[in-house]
């Protein structure tokens, strides 16, 4: 599965379609919205991420892609943990408070849910996570990227995680790229290596991806969802396979006994 990801981010498991409109005009209709926010005081303007260096370009892009850091197409902000003197709700609320042991799988599980009350709420309710946002894992877990399901839509946000808020790019595409292994190699890098490694807001926003032009992001999905179910139904028949031989096995042994 692994390899199927990094080819995909590295554009070599769809064609390319000369048609499609480049990776280039999609950042720039990025740029251009975020001048837009900033105009409209909805974004606090930032200091530029620095030019992207030849080294950090990992491999050579198919034709109509783009290197980017993350924080160009995105905006990554933090969680908070629980104000002193708060403690998890004993009862079942209307407020959940994700934490990092509720993502796994690229995905949020709702085993052993935290609830807030209401006052708590409050108090931190400007980190909230919303479905249209990535999560990421950054601390603990390192580097763990998921969807956030409906269920968890304006849910509170644990200090151990993070909000990716981005731009015009396919959501799924976005997730399984930054799953990727060179993407995962960056973020290890990355990491401060204390008692507690944690990785730090401004360099998951230094992070490089590559960016294909947002129909072939789509297309690239479409394979990828293919093959990957592919690889569980080949599991699912090595799995048999082994059970089968194991009970043949049994059975040889259990009638040698006999």
């Amino acid at each position: 599965k692994q390899t199927i990801l990094q080819l995909a981010v590295m554009g070599k498991l769809v064609p390319q379609n000369p048609n499609d409109e480049p990776a280039s005009e999609l950042l720039k209709k990025i740029e251009a919205e975020k001048k837009k926010l900033i105009a409209e005081g909805k974004l606090k303007k930032k200091k530029p991420l620095p030019e992207i260096t030849e080294e950090e370009k990992l491999f050579e892009l198919p034709e109509g892609w783009e290197w980017s850091r993350l924080g160009f197409i995105s905006e990554i902000k933090g969680g908070k943990r629980l104000p002193k003197g708060h403690s998890f709700s004993p009862y079942e609320t209307p407020y959940i408070y994700i934490q990092v042991t509720n993502m796994k799988n690229g995905t949020i599980i709702d085993n052993d849910i935290k609830y807030i009350t209401e006052q708590t709420k409050r108090e931190i309710s400007n980190y909230i996570i919303s479905k249209d946002d990535l999560y990421i894992t950054i601390a603990g877990t390192i580097g763990g990227v998921g969807i956030v399901p409906k269920y968890f839509d304006g849910m509170n946000l644990t200090e151990n995680a993070a909000k990716i808020c981005f731009y015009q790019v396919d959501k799924e595409w976005l997730q399984k790229t930054l799953s990727a292994k060179y993407i995962q190699e960056q973020f290890t890098e990355k990491t401060n290596q204390l008692a507690q490694p944690k990785l730090a807001l401004h360099r998951i926003a230094s992070s490089c991806l590559a960016v294909p032009p947002l129909e072939e992001q789509f297309r690239i999905i479409a394979k990828v969802d293919e093959l990957m179910s592919l690889c569980d139904q080949l599991k699912e028949r090595i799995i048999a396979t082994q059970e089968l031989k194991v009970k043949l096995a049994d059975a040889v042994v259990a009638g040698a006994v006999i």
